[in-house]
């Protein structure tokens, strides 16, 4: 007796990366540098970072996350269209937009803070979705989530911005990033 075997293929999914998605996150990370420390070691942000040098004080981080709040929700986001843009409508909801501020250490990142330390400091981040719900994610360390001890330059900060929505336009956020990094 003969068995014929049928082989069995998975079914075929229609899924693009690209196309499928229904929401992305995009993070830049922004090293801060104030009285030209641009020579201060950091050899592991050399790829990872964008890097800025403002005089005498950092960037007004308050400033970029009041100008953020402008950006969320649905708009004609033609302004930070780049000039190869696929896309017909020029119509994007950005859901939200975070933007942290910490001291960069000797190390790296610096997760210290808390009363022992004299150089820690964090900028409240205040987001606003669409909305329009407002919330305070205050603390240290990577995106403000983590504390303890450590050393940390004082002329160095990290600047991560955190921009959500369920699509882009091309450069979009690359655009956006710039212009809040100017209002900073």
């Amino acid at each position: 007796e003969k068995r014929h075997h049928q082989s069995q293929q998975p079914p075929t999914i229609d899924w693009n990366a690209r196309f499928s998605a229904t929401q992305r996150t995009y993070v830049y990370r922004t090293l801060n540098f104030t009285n030209d420390e641009r020579d201060y070691g950091i050899p592991f942000e050399g790829d990872r970072s964008f890097r800025v040098t403002t005089k005498d004080k950092p960037l007004d981080v308050q400033a970029m996350q009041e100008a953020s709040a402008f950006l969320v929700g649905t708009h004609d986001f033609t302004s930070f269209r780049g000039s190869n843009c696929q896309r017909l409508s020029p119509w994007v909801t950005m859901k939200d937009i975070r933007i942290h501020s910490q001291p960069y250490g000797d190390g790296g990142l610096f997760f210290g803070g808390g009363s022992g330390s004299s150089c820690f400091h964090t900028h409240t981040t205040t987001t606003k979705n669409a909305n329009n719900y407002n919330y305070n994610n205050g603390g240290g360390g990577l995106l403000g989530m983590m504390g303890g001890g450590g050393h940390c330059n004082n002329n160095v900060n990290l600047i991560t911005i955190m921009i959500t929505g369920e699509s882009f336009l091309y450069r979009q956020v690359r655009n956006m990033v710039g212009c809040l990094l100017d209002v900073g």
